[in-house]
């Protein structure tokens, strides 16, 4: 397993050398590769998650929409404070605006914790981290750009709470 200490030294090298990359008009930075992303996003997420935060996560399996629009998804969340967080999520047909791509494996989201709920998030995901106790709801797809000045992502579609 890799140390906290090793996942932060990899993350400060990454950020040395991609601040040193040329920026696009928006001062977004188009990153390579999948691995690099992930470890931009947790090197910006040190400590505990926090309410109304948006975290860069992949989907590990998505599942086809239902013949309600619902599509569910397995997520890791990109975090430092252990190698990542895996939470079931689910993209409601409130959430998906016409033109919807629905999402695959290795795609890129961003997912935003809106409440804690001790003990039931770690029911509902099948897990004993305690981190799973969050609940949230994915609001855009992403690109593997970032402006790393502002954190902020390059978004390919929206999925906003209605």
């Amino acid at each position: 397993m890799i140390s906290l200490k090793t996942l932060r030294v990899r993350g400060e090298i990454i950020n040395f050398f991609w601040k040193r990359k040329k920026k696009g008009p928006d001062g977004l930075r188009k990153i390579p590769d999948p691995l690099t992303f992930w470890m931009t996003c947790a090197t910006f997420n040190p400590g505990p998650i926090q309410l109304n935060h948006p975290y860069a996560a992949c989907v590990m399996n998505a599942g086809a929409p239902d013949k309600n629009g619902v599509q569910l998804l397995e997520i890791r969340i990109a975090l430092l404070e252990k190698p990542y967080l895996e939470m079931v999520a689910n993209l409601s047909k409130s959430q998906i605006r016409e033109g919807f791509t629905p999402l695959k494996k290795n795609d890129f989201v961003t997912w935003v914790p809106l409440q804690h709920m001790p003990n039931q998030g770690r029911l509902m995901n099948m897990s004993e981290d305690p981190r799973a106790d969050y609940l949230g709801y994915l609001s855009a797809q992403i690109d593997l750009g970032m402006n790393l000045e502002t954190r902020s992502f390059s978004v390919l579609q929206e999925f906003p709470l209605s």
